[in-house]
């Protein structure tokens, strides 16, 4: 009896071994289904997912147009989906089917498969984007502007303007038309380097291999001011600053006005002395302007500004007339007469050949005549 039973024992446990492993194969799957991925791209493989797998380890083997190809192993995500990516495609796939042959599962427990429907994909292989030339409109750009990058366009071809240096993307892409097209930067303030990314209507994709470098100059700054007035043959000695530029164009613009010395004429790479040691005479006999216009020579990253000079006619007397005669401690009154009209100006005098003495705010009227009074004198006859 004993002997008996043990060997009941031993036979129960082969039967529940067998029909354990009998149910771990009853695990692979009776259909599949196969399906491509994204765009398929000549001069790259593309993406092949295989559905209905349960989670574990695998090896597939699968043909495209007939020829086998390299098994792919791997595993089974928990969706039941194996991915895999083909060989290298060429022009003359096509069209071509691809068909999974073979399935077979190396964990938890082997088992293996030959599919027969929903194993195959008709792949629509595209052709990438033309390499196509990348150039800036600038090599330099003020700090603060953007840069304008053109790109050769061909039609059905889109254009991502990308930072070089993390292919972050920079703006709106901007469809192909068969010319140039231009995409543009943000407002720069560092040197930068760009590449552009081409998208196919198919979903290719490529990036183009020539870069397009940006240099940024720094940015001149100047206020345009107008000075106090000097007189007709006065010097004129004022300092133009624009910070960030070490030289200028400089243009002068005259009105009613005659250089009589200084060295202020148009030309390129001036610098601020320019603008000193300039004599100008007034020509008409009313306040008329010199304009210095200033541009900072370094890549005009600064728009012209101007510096103005207002010149005023010196005054005119052409002779002085006693009004009455006075005695001492009384005030007398002269006619200054052919004066400037309307001019406000000072004068010095003196009486007997006596100390100079000055005569403040003295104004001229409509007609050039103006009346001063000039208090305790001796009398004069």
């Amino acid at each position: 009896m004993i002997r008996f039973i043990t060997k009941r024992i031993s036979f129960w446990f082969f039967s529940l071994t067998f029909l354990a492993a009998h149910h771990a194969f009853s695990q692979c799957p009776n259909s599949i289904s196969v399906s491509q991925i994204g765009a398929a791209c000549i001069s790259r493989g593309v993406v092949i997912e295989v559905s209905g797998l349960s989670a574990g380890s695998y090896t597939i083997a699968y043909t495209i147009g007939g020829e086998a190809q390299s098994n792919e192993t791997g595993v089974a995500d928990s969706r039941g989906v194996f991915s895999f990516t083909t060989r290298t495609l060429t022009a003359a796939d096509h069209e071509r089917v691809l068909a999974v042959t073979a399935v077979s599962q190396t964990a938890p427990v082997p088992c293996s498969m030959t599919p027969t429907s929903g194993n195959t994909v008709s792949l629509a292989v595209s052709a990438l984007p033309t390499d196509v030339s990348v150039t800036v409109q600038s090599a330099s750009v003020c700090g603060g502007t953007p840069a304008n990058i053109n790109v050769q366009s061909e039609t059905g071809v889109n254009y991502q303007l990308r930072n070089n240096s993390d292919n972050s993307l920079i703006g709106m892409s901007v469809a192909g038309n068969g010319n140039v097209v231009s995409l543009r930067s943000g407002n720069l303030t560092v040197d930068a380097v760009f590449n552009v990314l081409a998208s196919a209507t198919s979903g290719c994709s490529s990036e183009m291999s020539a870069r397009a470098e940006v240099s940024v100059l720094s940015v001149a700054s100047g206020i345009s001011t107008t000075l106090e007035a000097i007189c007709s043959e006065t010097l004129v000695n004022h300092n133009v600053y624009a910070e960030g530029a070490t030289s200028y164009i400089i243009a002068v613009n005259v009105g009613g006005l005659t250089q009589t010395s200084g060295t202020a004429s148009a030309g390129s790479n001036k610098t601020s002395a320019e603008l000193n040691d300039d004599v100008w005479k007034n020509n008409t006999d009313a306040v008329a302007n010199v304009i210095y216009t200033v541009t900072p020579a370094n890549g005009g990253c600064l728009g012209a500004f101007t510096v103005t000079v207002p010149v005023k006619p010196l005054v005119k007397l052409s002779h002085v007339v006693q009004a009455a005669p006075v005695c001492a401690g009384t005030n007398a009154r002269f006619h200054l007469l052919g004066l400037l009209p309307h001019t406000t100006f000072s004068l010095t005098y003196d009486i007997n050949g006596g100390a100079a003495q000055t005569y403040e705010n003295a104004a001229s009227n409509g007609t050039g005549r103006a009346e001063i009074v000039i208090g305790d004198m001796s009398c004069l006859l």
